[in-house]
């Protein structure tokens, strides 16, 4: 048996509102009195209640629809923002630094002359520096048999930096002429070379770091005292061994 099904409000008020009708005919009353008139018009209230409550509930719904799929709109912006956030990032690649300008002076070479055959140039420095800084030097010329006089040149004498073969700074010679005597056993010090060298490219900027290689050039002639008319006049070098120096 069926549980009974509860009554409308709206049919209660229908209801009632004909049963005010009915009394008020069997009494011979007016239908305009006041207190039945009252009473129709509270039973018209109830049974309107119901349907004014259901369509203010409408609206009430269809906002919380809304703001449903905003909140779902929003989580899912959320979830995607999170999920890019998650991509890992790459990291920067190195730039290597760029290498010294070449100077307009070329290669040391390798040394000619009367002298190469008896003397040797000896270039001692320390094995690193910081870019920029200045490098001390020693150099010396080593005789290992006689041979006539020289005379240092500093105006074709001086100190260079090569990169990869190619001279990136460059340190003059210093003074004046110098004669040197060639004896066999002697050391003689470079007096036309300069006893430091700044580490500084020939525009002026401090080297980049790296590995570089340092030559030192001694310039010199015959001396006019000799006497002796081979190589009157003529310009010769002494070039040292290259000495590695690493620039941090």
């Amino acid at each position: 048996m069926s549980a009974a099904r509860p009554v409308p409000a709206r049919v209660v008020g229908v209801c009632v509102l004909a049963l005010l009708v009915t009394v008020t005919a069997c009494s011979g009353n007016d239908a305009t009195d006041p207190g039945l008139t009252g009473a129709a018009t509270s039973a018209a209230s109830i049974s309107s209640a119901p349907s004014e409550s259901a369509e203010s509930a409408e609206p009430t719904t269809s906002t919380t629809s809304t703001t449903s799929t905003a909140s779902t709109a929003t989580t899912a912006t959320t979830a995607t923002a999170t999920t890019l956030s998650d991509e890992p990032t790459l990291p920067p690649t190195p730039t290597a630094a760029p290498a010294a300008a070449a100077c307009d002076t070329s290669p040391p070479g390798t040394s000619s002359g009367p002298a190469s055959a008896v003397a040797s140039v000896r270039l001692e420095s320390a094995p690193s520096a910081s870019s920029g800084a200045s490098l001390p030097l020693t150099a010396t010329i080593a005789v290992s048999a006689d041979g006539q006089r020289i005379v240092l040149q500093p105006g074709s004498s001086g100190v260079a930096i090569l990169h990869d073969g190619a001279v990136v700074a460059w340190a003059p010679g210093t003074g004046s002429q110098v004669p040197l005597a060639l004896t066999a056993g002697a050391t003689r010090p470079a007096q036309v070379l300069p006893d430091s060298l700044a580490l500084v490219s020939c525009s002026g900027d401090p080297l980049p770091a790296g590995d570089y290689e340092v030559q030192a050039v001694v310039g010199y002639g015959d001396d006019p005292l000799n006497g002796a008319a081979d190589g009157s006049g003529r310009g010769f070098r002494l070039v040292s061994p290259p000495v590695t120096v690493s620039i941090t």
